[in-house]
């Protein structure tokens, strides 16, 4: 059940598995915060290349959903670390409302010490090979006046600018952007995998 050199497809015994880790780290936070922090309901109805996401609904119900697909890629190292470093972002959820605390930055001071308290390392993101589920979205090449000329922008963007229904420009120089030309695929599902924009509507 833990070869990690082959893909796998999840079993009901994977899925036990996984509830029997939840329901170990669960007891473990309990017992070190003496807090009631409840079992959450389990979904594995993740896509794309997140591992796990912890929630908290409005009426205060927990719930951890899970990507099936990066499990089966690397079992051992989700069930050893995404269940636990997403069962911490529900103990920091537990943490705040059990001492009347705002929730703080997600992979914050209060996360990492909550990941080490239960033995586990704090780490942002996984580190499974998921090259072949990255979608697969086109960049459009705009000229403008900067030396890094030219942009590129998401599909959005060059929908709007081809249909009409919105301006944009070089956030730099202001140059208006017309006649966009798709050039390559990138393995990003957001415009801009760096976190910045090179353009502004206007």
């Amino acid at each position: 059940m833990e070869n990690k050199d082959k893909e796998i497809r999840l079993t009901q015994e994977h899925f036990e598995a996984t509830k029997q880790k939840v329901v170990f780290y669960i007891d473990k936070f309990n017992s070190i915060y003496n807090f009631n922090m409840p079992m959450p309901n389990i979904f594995y109805d993740i896509k794309g290349t997140k591992a796990g996401v912890a929630r908290m609904s409005p009426q205060g119900a927990y719930s951890l959903h899970f990507n099936p697909k990066i499990a089966g890629k690397d079992w051992k190292e989700f069930i050893n670390n995404t269940v636990a470093h997403e069962v911490a972002h529900l103990a920091v959820f537990q943490w705040c409302k059990f001492n009347g605390k705002k929730l703080p930055d997600p992979h914050g001071a209060r996360w990492n010490f909550m990941m080490r308290e239960i033995g586990a390392t704090p780490k942002r993101t996984h580190e499974i090979d998921v090259e072949d589920l990255k979608r697969r979205t086109s960049q459009f090449e705009y000229l403008c006046k900067c030396p890094s000329s030219p942009i590129l922008v998401g599909p959005r963007i060059h929908n709007n600018i081809k249909s009409g229904k919105k301006q944009y420009s070089c956030i730099k120089c202001g140059t208006k952007l017309i006649n966009g030309e798709k050039v390559i695929n990138i393995g990003f599902s957001i415009p801009s995998p760096n976190g910045t924009t090179q353009v502004r509507e206007f």
